[in-house]
């Protein structure tokens, strides 16, 4: 009989942080607060939701940490945590999209068309397209206006009557009723990333010991960098 693996998943795309502790795909613990900074709080959620549990962080057999996109800095800060846990306890590390995590949260199972959306600020929104549990293309920068433009290049499921979660959904929601007049929108509660969805969708790969490379390791930004390097200095005649 295969043991149950506990594992414990943070995600910090958003200013929501959210940390769960699962054995299998039940959560033992889970909490979430709104942030200005993931660096204030982040390890103070993890140690509750550990305790909440009765479990020490050595019996965790992985950590799982929300890939984004999302925010730049969350990213950053929840990656380091996540990488330093992992080396503080000598457990490997699993990446796994937060835009699957929050399709997930919204019953993606039993959605046939799920299109989750984060804010991405400058008027843009990331998104990605989901059939079922598949993902039809990578996470997509762009308008809002231009999403129908956007689902109409995928293989399938173009016409289908979308389901649009996240916080991207809630506040382009207009823009994205002009593009999709057919599209739906679940309860409000369904538009936040789940750390318990992270780890649930991580199962798979823990099992199968299919682990990130702690060096090689890096957020999904989606967007470049803003920061250039400085033109050259123009040549002196």
């Amino acid at each position: 009989m295969t043991r149950p693996l506990h594992l414990l998943a943070l995600d910090t795309a958003t200013q929501q942080a959210t940390v769960a502790l699962c054995r299998d795909t039940e959560i033992l613990a889970e909490a979430s607060r709104a942030v200005t900074t993931h660096s204030a709080g982040l390890l103070t959620l993890i140690d509750g939701v550990l305790a909440a549990a009765a479990l020490p962080l050595a019996a965790v057999d992985a950590i799982v940490c929300g890939q984004g996109p999302g925010s730049f800095t969350g990213l950053r800060i929840g990656l380091a945590t996540a990488k330093g846990l992992a080396l503080a306890a000598n457990k490997p590390l699993l990446m796994i999209g937060s835009l699957l995590a929050l399709a997930r949260a919204a019953g993606i199972e039993r959605a046939a068309a799920t299109l989750a959306l984060l804010d991405a600020g400058r008027g843009e929104i990331y998104a990605q397209a989901f059939l079922g549990a598949e993902a039809l293309a990578p996470a997509w920068l762009g308008e809002p206006q231009r999403v129908g433009a956007y689902l109409a290049t995928l293989a399938s499921g173009a016409s289908a009557p979308w389901l649009l979660v996240g916080e991207g959904a809630l506040r382009q929601a207009e823009a994205l009723r002009g593009a999709l007049p057919s599209a739906r929108w679940p309860a409000p509660e369904a538009h936040t990333i789940s750390a318990a969805e992270l780890a649930r969708a991580a199962l798979d790969r823990a099992r199968a010991a299919d682990f990130d490379d702690l060096a090689q390791a890096v957020p999904l930004y989606v967007r470049g960098p803003d920061i250039r390097l400085p033109a050259p200095p123009a040549s002196s005649p």
